[in-house]
């Protein structure tokens, strides 16, 4: 039982956080086409940055585990 409710939680979790950062790039790329006026440059900035911002996530997780 309580396996089967880490495997929810994990999942649910992992799809609120993927669905906030979706929600965050269209965000960015509406205020930077707006800004920019170049909605290919737009689209590639803010994708550019969510992916920081993951990974950004991800290494300072990894750091955290090493101690």
């Amino acid at each position: 039982m309580i396996r089967y409710l880490f495997s929810v939680a994990w999942l649910t979790q992992l799809s609120v956080g993927s669905a906030l950062f979706i929600l965050s790039c269209w965000i960015e790329i509406q205020v930077l086409q707006h800004f920019l006026g170049n909605d290919v440059f737009a689209l590639v900035l803010a994708i550019a940055l969510e992916v920081g911002k993951a990974l950004a996530i991800l290494w300072n997780r990894f750091l955290q585990l090493e101690d």
